[in-house]
């Protein structure tokens, strides 16, 4: 079944419109951010005058504001992406519009959902950190972190089990919980694998800023030139577009993976069973 999932993923990640989206909402966020330092930039180098530190102020203000809307946007397009996922796992088939709506409806689940894995995982980390308090044995260290990669598992379907299945709060979080205490080693084995080919992907798209860092730096360090700055330049941010269009795919893939496995995890014969005495 993990050949399967994986090509679910694979396919669901080959989607050029659900990589574009994702590719314009972090590029154009990125241009929100750096234009302001067209103002800030002469202002920290002047720093005399009181319009000065008004700018420096309210460009402040605005990346502070932009930050937020940034969060949202991205906690707003994860619910989208995951609904997609279990919906393209199931039909081979997206329809953004319908993911676009269950995301809007079942954003408040979502938030609940994810705080209240953020609480479970915050009072067990500062539960063993008190086991820890005053010591370095190996032995609570590794501890501690197999605790919390425990809960990673355990907590793996939460945002699936909202958006996917479309269960409440602690319904969704008892549901993730009940399939990794089912299948752990199938949990484990469907998590660790699409996030190994993930992060692969990611480095692999790295190789091309090695490429050109060792074919650029020394041609700069014999001496400024503006030309060839320019094309290093120019180089350099098809390099990061490639990484961002690469660290989209992976996710994609990553989401699409995962959902794949929810759906069998969820049809297998235990569950069921399990739902019917419910």
């Amino acid at each position: 079944m993990l050949e399967t999932h994986l090509t679910t993923g694979w396919r669901f990640a080959l989607n050029a419109k659900l990589v574009l989206l994702w590719v314009l909402v972090y590029v154009g966020f990125g241009v929100l951010a750096l234009a302001p330092l067209l103002l800030v930039v002469p202002a920290l180098i002047a720093h005399s005058t009181m319009q000065d530190w008004l700018t420096i102020g309210v460009c402040c203000l605005y990346w502070f504001l932009l930050l937020i809307l940034f969060a949202f946007t991205n906690f707003y397009l994860t619910g989208l992406f995951v609904h997609a996922a279990g919906n393209f796992a199931r039909t081979k088939s997206l329809n953004l519009r319908a993911s676009a709506q269950a995301a809007w409806k079942r954003l408040a689940s979502l938030l609940g959902a994810m705080l209240a894995v953020t609480a479970v995982s915050v009072v067990a980390s500062a539960f063993m950190s008190l086991l820890l308090l005053g010591g370095r044995n190996v032995f609570l260290q590794l501890l501690r972190l197999l605790v919390s990669f425990l809960l990673g598992l355990a907590f793996l379907f939460v945002n699936y089990e909202v958006m996917v299945a479309g269960k409440r709060v602690m319904d969704s979080l008892r549901a993730s919980v009940e399939i990794f205490r089912r299948k752990p080693l199938e949990v484990f084995i469907y998590m660790l694998v699409p996030s190994f080919l993930a992060g692969l992907l990611v480095l692999l798209a790295l190789v091309p800023v090695a490429l050109i860092a060792l074919y650029c730096v020394p041609m700069v360090s014999k001496g400024f030139d503006v030309a060839t700055a320019a094309f290093c330049a120019v180089l350099l941010m098809l390099a990061l577009v490639l990484i961002l269009i690469a660290a989209v795919f992976a996710h994609l893939f990553f989401l699409g993976t995962i959902a794949s496995a929810f759906l069998e995890l969820e049809r297998s014969p235990t569950a069921r069973t399990r739902a019917r005495r419910r």
